[in-house]
């Protein structure tokens, strides 16, 4: 487990960040998400080690302190930046040596990464001839040979085509699978959606877990065979809803109204043809956190 306590950051007098608290667990993707200038980046550089900690915060991973067991926490970390920690006149292949001399792996891993990225017909170019996809392939390449406890990945789908994203999703997930503790930053909400487990939206220089203001209330999604008055129903129930169109309807429920509605659905001769828990996107949850605000 990756537990992070009081962080925060200032810079000259622009408070980034204040007071930040998060866990990420083992076998979890955790996206972080947020606007430009909503302090991730600066976030991800803390975990990583690379922003020295500011205060009393602190980090921990498997019981390894930032403050105090700085190699053996540091170890444990691998961080995907952007393209300006990569040297022009080297080429791929040295990179990910580099990296994998660095945490102890050997010829052996990183030969098994460039075939898993399927990166061999440019790995032993000059990086100053690669592509943007190029580069966030061989810094995802630098991160994945390392087999670190945690991966901090800073737009890992940033400027990748529709085949390599998918590659780097089913790379994410094939850690996860192997109970590596992940956090990503992405503006892809899209992506989000596919590989999140849980969200954290960074806002008022703090973290906010998107699951963590549950209600009792859940929306579900309800379609009928035919026109009829559902809102004189829903309404003698006392049950807010919204017509989506004239067949489909959301309602808020309790969970334990949910067999009552199936049966009045029945009694009323309703023909009824879902029925289901409305899954709210993270673009809608991101519109939710910022731009109601903006109107």
């Amino acid at each position: 487990m990756l537990i992070a306590n009081h962080i925060s950051f200032q810079y000259h007098t622009n408070q980034v960040l204040e007071s930040v608290n998060l866990q990420l667990i083992e076998g979890k993707i955790t996206a972080l998400v947020g606007p430009n200038g909503a302090g991730k980046t600066t976030l991800m550089g803390i975990l990583s080690g690379l922003i020295p900690l500011q205060g009393n915060g602190n980090v921990e991973i498997a019981g390894f302190s930032l403050r105090s067991q700085r190699k053996g926490y540091k170890e444990r970390i691998a961080f995907m930046q952007d393209n300006g920690v990569l040297y022009p006149f080297l080429s791929g292949y040295d990179h990910i040596e580099f990296i994998a001399k660095a945490y102890g792996k050997g010829k052996k891993e990183v030969e098994q990464t460039i075939h898993e990225l399927q990166i061999g017909e440019f790995i032993n170019k000059k990086v100053n001839k690669y592509s943007l996809g190029m580069k966030q392939m061989l810094l995802f390449g630098m991160a994945h040979v390392t087999d670190a406890t945690v991966y901090l990945l800073d737009e890992p789908m940033n400027g990748l085509d529709h085949t390599n994203r998918k590659q780097i999703i089913d790379l994410i997930e094939k850690l996860k699978s192997k109970g590596k503790i992940i956090l990503l930053s992405t503006h892809l909400l899209d992506d989000v959606d596919k590989i999140a487990d849980e969200i954290y939206f960074v806002k008022d220089k703090n973290v906010f877990l998107s699951e963590s203001g549950s209600s009792e209330f859940i929306t579900y999604r309800i379609s009928i065979g035919g026109e009829v008055d559902m809102k004189s129903f829903f309404e003698e129930r006392a049950l807010s809803f919204v017509q989506v169109n004239p067949l489909l309807y959301e309602v808020n429920l309790k969970e334990s109204e949910v067999p009552a509605l199936h049966k009045a659905f029945v009694l009323h001769d309703i023909p009824l043809l879902t029925f289901e828990k409305s899954i709210a996107t993270a673009e809608q949850k991101y519109s939710d956190m910022y731009e109601k605000e903006r109107r």
